[in-house]
């Protein structure tokens, strides 16, 4: 993994302080950011993404240096090689047409349209979506839909980063765990960072490489899955624990044991002999 974001002393402020004296690095190939609603998790992406300006600090990511004072050239260049997916998938949308819309970004950067279209097809194919969608109206299609033409259409361009704000968000269980599976796979193939905001306790768990915690427009932790179980217990905020994690913590409390999958654990429980 290449790309590595560096966040120092970032703030955002609107009428209010939505991001004060943010310092972090991000270097993991998936990162996910947790908080409660409001907390900035958004605004986050938003600034990282080049779509809000900073108040004060700076951003150091790929070869630019962004803060208050970039110019048109340096912010031209971020969004070529750093994508966000909105939450809301109509937000997204400059066309009606399906086709064109997953091809405007295409002909902007001046890809082969040819190669791109019969990516779009594959990525269709996966969703397990009929290929009659590319002539229908953007605007008609449904919520599950809206939100996979939208990522498809920056997943082709193949960007360094590809933030996510809540990609599964409003979307049945197995089509959100499809979506985000397929885009790990993509990502990791391309070498593409993600960044991915949740509310899903179980997302994180399973596909978290990095976790960062947000509250009130301040990052109170960044680290991996286990240490932030750990901070979220010391810190009595259980609610953000996957249930998975907290069972299998029961099964290594009770068996003295260091199973680090449920998979493991499952399989010794059923093998162990009884007495």
């Amino acid at each position: 993994m290449d790309a590595s974001i560096k966040l120092e002393n970032v703030s955002y402020l609107n009428d209010n302080m939505i991001l004060e004296d943010i310092s972090i690095n991000i270097n993991s190939q998936i990162t996910f950011i947790m908080g409660e609603s409001g907390c900035g998790k958004t605004t986050l992406l938003e600034v990282i993404s080049g779509f809000k300006v900073i108040t004060t600090g700076n951003i150091q990511i790929l070869d630019l240096i962004i803060s208050s004072a970039s110019n048109f050239k340096t912010y031209k260049k971020l969004h070529k090689n750093v994508l966000l997916v909105f939450q809301n998938a109509q937000k997204q949308f400059l066309t009606s047409k399906v086709l064109d819309e997953l091809l405007i970004g295409v002909k902007n950067n001046h890809f082969n349209v040819d190669e791109k279209k019969k990516l779009i097809e594959e990525m269709l194919i996966a969703f397990k979506i009929e290929l009659n969608i590319l002539e229908k109206n953007v605007y008609y299609l449904s919520g599950g839909e809206k939100k996979i033409i939208a990522l498809i259409s920056l997943l082709i361009l193949e960007p360094k980063v590809l933030l996510l704000d809540e990609p599964t968000a409003g979307l049945d269980s197995i089509l959100g765990k499809k979506i985000l599976e397929y885009v790990i796979k993509f990502a990791t193939q391309k070498n593409i960072q993600l960044i991915i905001t949740s509310h899903n306790v179980d997302e994180v768990y399973n596909y978290a490489q990095d976790i960062i915690f947000m509250n009130k427009g301040h990052v109170l932790f960044k680290g991996q899955y286990n240490k932030f179980a750990s901070y979220c217990i010391q810190h009595k905020m259980d609610l953000f624990i996957s249930k998975e994690y907290q069972y299998l913590m029961s099964i290594n409390k009770s068996f003295n044991s260091s199973f680090t999958s449920i998979e493991m654990a499952v399989k010794y429980v059923q093998n162990k002999p009884c007495n």
